[in-house]
């Protein structure tokens, strides 16, 4: 069942949401395939090796992927730590992989763990917070 996380415009709709991936997924391995400098085999992309980098780089966004249309990326905080990030231009879909926090989109604050699948629309403020698990999060971007 969907929950509400800030009115009608940024409801989390899970059957919409699983939905959306699909199509995530979809257009993320088209895209990779039409790029002419790349063999579709490196489609493939491994989350440890993913954190490795971003740990490496002591980076909390570590984008892996920008098409044409869709730019995905993973994005890290720790337990106490604060998410400063803007309102973005455009939609996007955030996957937890791993960890506990709590998310707020312009409404009542939603409790968020590994499998949440989130929405937020272009333009609307939006945070991690009260994290009590270390977070890895998948995002993709429509561009």
């Amino acid at each position: 069942m969907a929950r509400n996380i800030g009115g009608n415009r940024s409801t989390l709709y899970l059957h919409r949401m699983r939905k959306l991936v699909v199509y995530l997924v979809f257009t993320l391995a088209t895209a990779l395939q039409a790029q002419e400098d790349r063999d579709p085999a490196s489609a493939i992309f491994e989350m440890d090796s993913l954190v490795a980098q971003s740990l490496e780089k002591q980076q909390k966004w570590h984008p892996f992927f920008k098409g044409e249309k869709l730019l995905g990326g993973i994005y890290m905080l720790r337990v106490g730590e604060e998410d400063r990030q803007q309102p973005h231009e455009t939609d996007e879909v955030y996957y937890v992989v791993k960890g506990r926090a709590q998310f707020k989109a312009e409404g009542e604050p939603v409790s968020v763990a590994a499998g949440s699948i989130l929405f937020v629309r272009a333009k609307i403020p939006h945070r991690f917070f009260d994290i009590t698990e270390d977070l890895q999060v998948l995002v993709f971007f429509d561009q």
